[in-house]
């Protein structure tokens, strides 16, 4: 991030001065006046100078806070906390020091510890202001574990092509392609506040040999000073305006905070820039966004009517071409803490970073989201892997899938660094087990069919399996969610056995991991073949009265026993028929052969052997029912049977 002050002096001369003889009590007064100018490296080392050779007075409490302010005031927090500790552990009478000691805590992702530090300050602080923001930080951190528990839909690549040792970030992406970033690489001077070098801006221009290769350039000298910060680029839709922010340059004259400016592309050249009439001198404006339209800019500042340290804002422009109508975007988006950083996507979502929303540590990204329920908008974390316990802000997506992003996370190659965002390559391969049982009618038994042949075909009738079962009766098939399966399975001296089938559901993309993932759902589709015995079975055949002609509703039966007989080739069959007792014995004999046969010869016209099926009637003499009390119980005795006689040695497929 910008820092307010510069300076052409190298660290390496206060490490020179500790080797010159001076007391604690010097370092200590020599430190005490580079932090109140703001140079806080050249203060923690003088600082740390005077812990060194033993300082008394003040004491080392004192001296130890003011090097964990010297690290929170140059932006690193995480440095702070050890100086901070030792601070609180001796019990200093520096009052913020025990709310920073907290904040330190949280930065470092440990969040019991941070919440109870933040309620000990709420209760003892001194501050009402800090005891306030304690109080609402605390309620913050409970909000972690629903932040941790979103699903993650992307990854983050180091930009390792463009970062350096120092701090490269807020990465944006013109219109031909190129990233245009802040980066303190090739600098002479460096910053007293954090020892690092002047920011300017950079292109990195891929040459496409790779997606990872390119060409690196430092934008026009016209608009980037050797003596002044220049970063946070943002470019209008055709390329010809930059908007960007610059620090001051350490001139009595000039501003003494940092300004937005913008110039403009002439003749190939980026021009002078000109700072905005918007910006006062006395406060701090930074990370402009300009809207595809260019009609308004965001920015970030700590202005006059904000609701904490870092506000966002927005300014429009008129008819004429002037910036103004500054208006702060709300108490919604706004906080006790800091703002920073605008993005607006192509579908119009607006993100932010802040470190004052429930966050997983300092600065986090955030975007505004409607409420399922209300209809309302809130403000959601974007969770991991985008936020972490370090600073996670400059989001710039070139689509829903692909982007760039700045965090000082750990295990960076410098300070800031820029991480490409990529979206998680997914794929899920399902599997769907098939167990074959047979089923004796006799003993009401069943058991798994292993060596059992087995075909799959899908909703379109395409076959795709053909196999047979292992010994838990089982196959497993590749499938596709929801699709409908029809299952068709043979076993010697079994009846062959259909069965249909809907695959359960896809896994929803969020739950699965990178890469390929292969599940099997749980519930197999269970098909029973019932095992061939001499157990009748019933057909629902039936003839008007006194006739023996196949009716139409009959043909239909027979036909679905045309089909039976073709599928179970190995059976020899007896298709008899049975009257109820009324009527005499020959009577009722004759008429069920009559009706017997009618029905072999309709199934031998289509399609069957004749040696495969022969008919028998057996008139009144084999009642299911006795005595016959009903209509009922006479339709169950005037019935017709298929009975397998004889199972044939065949081959099994």
């Amino acid at each position: 991030m910008l820092n307010k002050i510069y300076s052409s002096t190298v660290i390496a001369l206060a490490l020179f001065l500790a080797g010159c003889g001076m007391t604690a009590h010097k370092a200590y007064h020599i430190g005490h006046e580079k932090f109140k100018k703001a140079e806080y490296e050249h203060a923690i080392e003088y600082f740390k100078m005077a812990l060194e050779k033993g300082i008394t007075h003040p004491k080392a409490d004192k001296v130890n806070y003011l090097i964990g302010e010297s690290y929170r005031l140059s932006n690193r927090i995480n440095e702070s906390k050890p100086f901070y500790e030792k601070a609180v552990n001796a019990g200093t009478h520096q009052d913020s020091a025990y709310y920073y000691y907290a904040v330190a805590l949280e930065s470092e992702g440990k969040y019991g510890e941070a919440e109870a530090a933040f309620l000990h300050y709420a209760e003892n602080g001194r501050n009402e202001q800090l005891m306030t923001k304690a109080k609402i930080e605390a309620a913050n951190l409970k909000l972690i574990e629903p932040i941790l528990a979103q699903p993650q839909e992307f990854k983050l690549a180091n930009l390792k092509t463009i970062n350096t040792d120092g701090s490269d970030w807020a990465p944006i992406v013109n219109r031909e392609g190129d990233v245009i970033f802040s980066s303190t690489r090739g600098q002479s001077k460096v910053h007293l506040a954090d020892g690092l070098g002047f920011n300017d801006i950079w292109k990195f221009k891929y040459d496409g040999v790779s997606d990872t290769t390119g060409v690196l350039t430092q934008l026009s000298k016209n608009f980037n000073l050797e003596s002044t910060h220049e970063a946070c680029p943002s470019i209008s839709k055709n390329g010809r305006e930059m908007y960007f922010a610059r620090s001051n340059s350490g001139a009595v004259k000039d501003a003494k905070e940092v300004g937005i400016f913008v110039t403009t592309f002439k003749e190939g050249e980026w021009q002078e820039a000109v700072k905005l009439p918007f910006c006062e001198d006395t406060a701090w404006y930074s990370t402009p966004w300009l809207s595809p339209d260019n009609t308004t800019l965001y920015f970030s500042s700590n202005r006059a009517g904000g609701f904490g340290g870092l506000d966002l804002w927005k300014a429009t422009k008129d008819q004429n071409g002037a910036w103004g109508n500054v208006t702060n975007l709300g108490e919604k988006i706004n906080t006790h803490g800091n703002e920073y950083s605008v993005f607006i996507s192509q579908d119009n979502k607006f993100y932010f970073g802040s470190d004052g929303h429930p966050g997983l540590g300092r600065l986090d990204l955030f975007v505004i989201a409607k409420d399922s329920a209300t209809g309302d908008d809130k403000i959601v974390n974007l969770g991991l892997p985008f936020n972490s316990v370090s600073d996670d802000f400059g989001l710039f997506l070139m689509s829903d899938t692909s982007g760039y992003m700045t965090s000082d996370r750990e295990g960076g190659l410098g300070n800031d660094d820029i991480y490409k965002i990529v979206f998680l390559q997914k794929k899920a391969v399902y599997t769907q087990p098939i167990v074959v049982y047979g089923y004796n009618p006799k003993t009401q038994r069943e058991k798994v069919l292993k060596n059992a042949h087995v075909i799959v075909r899908n909703s379109k009738g395409v076959q795709i399996a053909d196999t047979k079962t292992d010994e838990n009766g089982q196959i497993f098939i590749k499938v596709d969610p929801t699709e409908h399966i029809s299952i068709e399975a043979k076993k010697r001296k079994h009846f062959v056995g259909h069965e249909k089938a809907v695959i359960p559901p896809a896994t929803p993309r969020t739950k699965l991991k990178e890469g390929l993932t292969e599940i099997t759902f749980e519930k197999p589709v269970k098909v029973t073949l019932q095992e061939i015995t001499d157990i009748p079975l019933r057909l629902e055949l039936y003839y008007d009265y006194n006739k023996w002609d196949i009716r139409p509703d009959a043909g239909k039966i027979l036909d679905s026993l045309v089909g039976f007989l073709k599928e179970n080739p190995e059976i020899i069959v007896e298709l008899s028929s049975h009257t109820d007792s009324r009527g005499n014995d020959k009577y009722n004999k004759d008429l069920s052969e009559k009706r017997a046969k009618s029905a072999v010869d309709y199934v031998v016209a289509h399609g069957i052997d004749h040696k495969k099926i022969y008919s028998k009637g057996y008139g009144e003499t084999k009642p299911l029912v006795m005595p016959e009390l009903s209509d009922a119980d006479y339709q169950l005795n005037r019935r017709t049977e298929i009975r397998v006689v004889k199972v044939l040695e065949m081959q099994e497929d």
